[in-house]
């Protein structure tokens, strides 16, 4: 009886000396920029929960940290990352060294055709053994990032959707070291790929990365004159006074030869004699009508109008809503719910698209309203170009993105 109260209370002390601490006292081997969280295994990388820390020290507080949570901390100058599980930092403090920067903390992939950046598509990464993989999204602008890789050799594979067509890009290889920083990847894809909407500078309205005009900078030299060219403001001057030559000119032969003038414009018929009323009075002037309500319709072919026969209201065509694969492909909607993914029955499976989970996506259809709801894939689905996390509508032009499967609705 006395050894089990024993082990009991020694269970129970071993829990509380376990217990997760409110915050990690940190102590870095250099002076630098650190980047530090903590997180589970099972929770995607969370850089936005990160505590930005510059100096030799500092402190991260453990918020829900999970099943498994591990202290990360990321060397901005290196792109190093060190991680130590959260049960083996002791007394809540960690004094790292530089060998526990053992891990490359990001790798840039960029993916592009001539015409700009690809949309979409999906990066397969092979590191030794492991392939990861990260999906490319029209939100993403042509460019994702992959964290926590081992150094050493990778291969960058591409792939993307034109139509039903799958287009992949060759293997490219890189080195990841701890001495090469900050790592990207840029891979050319096929023409065919479907590319991201540029949009327009409001300030330029131009595309970025167009030319801009040329403007004159500080120090320019101004632009050569044409020689032998005369000054803007002597010809300023020289325009006033030749105006108030001719103005006086005028003036005088107004006021002091006013009647030969009128002559001589009558002779030459560039002036009539003012026309009088029968009182001798000068004739009053016509007021000019002023617009009342709408014109008249301009008709630009002037025929006679056919009086036009009453015919019955034409009746709407029933509408077909549908979701239309990028391939073209319609899938007709029916009240109900069907599933996309590669272990599914149905118009939406996919056996052959491995960028797709086994049960990926569900589309509800009442009728009148479509809805889908992401089935816990590992890829996510995209309504919109935003990744959801629930039952979400989709409206009539929406496009729904799951893995690399780009479907429209057409309602």
């Amino acid at each position: 009886m006395r050894i089990g109260f024993v082990l009991l209370f020694g269970w129970l002390g071993a829990l509380t000396a376990w217990a997760a601490p409110d915050s990690v006292k940190l102590t870095f081997p250099a002076q630098a920029e650190y980047l530090v969280w903590v997180q589970s295994e099972s929770e995607t990388f969370l850089t936005d929960r990160a505590t930005n820390i510059q100096g030799t020290s500092g402190e991260v507080k453990v918020v829900a940290a999970g099943e498994k949570p591990s202290v990360y901390v990321l060397d901005g100058k290196t792109n190093l990352l060190a991680v130590k599980p959260l049960g083996e930092v002791k007394d809540a403090a960690w004094t790292l060294k530089k060998e526990d920067f053992t891990r490359i903390a990001r790798l840039d992939l960029t993916a592009e055709t001539s015409k700009g950046k690809v949309a979409s598509g999906l990066f397969r990464v092979k590191t030794g053994d492991q392939t990861r993989t990260a999906l490319l999204t029209p939100d993403d602008k042509g460019r994702v990032t992959l964290w926590n890789l081992p150094p050493g050799p990778v291969e960058v594979v591409f792939e993307t959707k034109s139509g039903e067509k799958t287009l992949a890009t060759s293997a490219q290889r890189v080195e990841l070291s701890r001495e090469a920083g900050r790592v990207g990847v840029l891979v050319t894809a096929d023409d065919a790929a479907p590319v991201v909407e540029q949009e327009k500078d409001p300030a330029t309205g131009q595309e970025p990365g167009a030319a801009a005009p040329a403007r004159a900078r500080p120090g320019d030299a101004p632009a050569p004159r044409a020689s032998g060219g005369v000054s803007p403001i002597v010809s300023l001057l020289t325009g006033l006074i030749g105006l108030a030559a001719v103005g006086g000119v005028i003036f005088w032969l107004l006021k002091y030869k006013g009647d030969q003038v009128q002559d001589f414009l009558r002779q030459a018929g560039l002036a009539q004699a003012a026309p009088t009323a029968d009182d001798g009075d000068p004739t009053p002037p016509v007021a000019i009508p002023q617009r009342q309500g709408p014109g008249e319709k301009i008709v630009l072919d002037p025929v006679a109008t056919p009086v036009a026969t009453p015919v019955a209201a034409p009746v709407a065509a029933p509408s077909s809503p549908r979701l239309v694969l990028s391939s073209g492909s319609p899938v007709p909607l029916v009240p109900g719910s069907m599933e996309l993914g590669r272990e599914v029955t149905g118009p939406l499976a996919m056996p052959q698209e491995s960028s797709v989970s086994r049960r990926h996506a569900q589309f509800e259809w009442d009728g009148a309203h479509l809805t889908v709801t992401d089935l816990g894939s590992t890829n996510g689905t995209y309504v919109r170009g935003t990744k959801i996390s629930g039952p979400t509508p989709v409206l009539p032009g929406d496009t729904v993105q799951c893995g690399a499967i780009v479907l429209r609705f057409e309602g």
